[in-house]
């Protein structure tokens, strides 16, 4: 019973380890970085083209939470003269 808990907390310890060395998260892109600075202003474009980034994960994990809100706030904005009365 002891060599079973021995080696339970052994097998333990090495699972943790084995997490504790994952390599660190990339640095986001400069272009990114500004898209969001935009995007926060305000900026439709960057509203838009963050939410592509997010969308299909180019330069960043692929989030679909980020990018819808993104991607609608960004289409609200628009007005196309073709939908206009």
């Amino acid at each position: 019973m002891k060599r079973l808990l021995i080696l339970l907390i052994v097998l333990a310890a090495a699972g943790g380890w084995w997490f504790a060395t994952s390599e660190p998260p990339k640095p986001i892109p400069a272009h990114i970085q500004k898209l969001k600075a935009d995007a926060q202003a305000g900026d439709v474009r960057a509203e838009y083209g963050l939410g592509r980034v997010y969308q299909l994960g180019d330069g960043l994990p692929k989030n679909l939470g980020m990018a819808i809100p993104l991607l609608k706030k960004a289409a609200n904005k628009i007005q196309l003269p073709i939908f206009s009365p």
